[in-house]
């Protein structure tokens, strides 16, 4: 449950960090920093969000250890065994905001084509998790489409 909780407060302080960097017309007009009333909000905001997602990562990675190793406990081990090699379900290399920018990047319309990305990495490296992570911001982007 507490992993919800900082997931929540994590996209609240992105929303609003969002708001402050690229101020929309239905931006609060109380709130206006473009004012520089507040110079080192940004900053502030952008620490709060390394920190809760610092604390996100360390409960994720608790949950995943614990997994793995229920995983490697169940084996029968005869003269050898197989892990899954399946992507993570959680961010645990706090790659979630670069994914984010890549899906504005190909959602947005003013995008030219053709538009060719690479991921690159050994094995293990998180390459499917990082793509995982694109294809669930550009679902969230999809139907934030389709309800305006």
């Amino acid at each position: 449950m507490r992993i919800e909780e900082i997931r929540k407060e994590i996209k609240k302080y992105s929303e609003e960090l969002d708001m402050v960097i690229n101020p929309r017309e239905d931006y609060p007009p109380e709130l206006d920093y473009s004012k520089n009333e507040y110079p080192d909000y940004v900053e502030i905001l952008a620490e709060k969000i390394a920190e809760l997602e610092r604390k996100l990562r360390g409960f994720e990675y608790s949950d995943e250890e614990s997994l793995r190793r229920k995983e490697i406990n169940e084996l029968i081990f005869n003269e050898g065994y197989i892990i899954r090699d399946s992507e993570s379900t959680n961010d645990l290399l706090s790659r979630t905001q670069h994914a984010h920018e890549i899906s504005k990047l190909i959602s947005n319309k003013k995008t030219l084509s053709p538009l060719t990305l690479g991921i690159y990495g050994p094995w293990g490296e998180g390459k499917s998790s990082f793509l995982r992570l694109i294809e669930t911001e550009l679902d969230n982007i999809n139907v934030k489409i389709k309800n305006d």
